[in-house]
């Protein structure tokens, strides 16, 4: 069994993945989310090519691009990118990974690009979805969020400063 752990738009998430008895190619995952609410799929490897996936995620045809960087699995489906860590194994049954939050005191950069504009800094207060900066990349304007309410601790980028996936760009508290 796999497990992976994330967040998107400020909530988290746990992923079990496990081998189906049946096949070598299908998969049963199920998906926690922060809240408790839970999901069961089934996904079938279609084919791979490099990064490039074609998965069958509950009968539907899904093509996802799934990369590493820094220890984590960068996940781009539907035009949503996703960061996710692989539990340690030594820790799948201990109390802490019964805790489904997501340490969200840190902001880190979902893909490459240049920051253009920062808007806030160390000691700034921050709402939950706030935009804290905008970064250009592939010739398009993306605002990065905070997931959190909170105060901002340590910013780590100017205006120029390129970032690649996983760069740390702000911490709150």
């Amino acid at each position: 069994m796999l497990i992976l752990r994330g967040s998107h738009n400020g909530q988290g998430y746990e992923i079990e993945i496990s081998k189906a008895p049946e096949s070598a190619h299908r998969y049963e995952c199920r998906v926690t989310r922060g809240n408790g609410s839970e999901r069961r799929l089934c996904v079938e490897i279609v084919s791979r090519a490099g990064s490039r996936w074609t998965l069958r995620i509950d009968g539907k045809i899904e093509d996802l691009v799934i990369s590493r960087h820094n220890g984590q699995l960068l996940i781009d489906w539907n035009n949503r990118n996703y960061r996710l860590a692989i539990a340690n194994p030594k820790d799948i049954h201990s109390a802490a990974s019964a805790d489904h939050r997501i340490d969200q005191s840190l902001i880190r950069a979902d893909m490459t690009g240049k920051v253009v504009t920062v808007s806030k800094k160390a000691g700034d207060p921050v709402a939950q979805g706030e935009s804290v900066a905008t970064v250009e990349a592939m010739k398009m304007l993306n605002q990065v969020k905070s997931p959190k309410a909170g105060t901002i601790k340590k910013c780590h980028v100017t205006s120029g400063t390129v970032v690649n996936p996983g760069d740390l760009l702000f911490e709150i508290e």
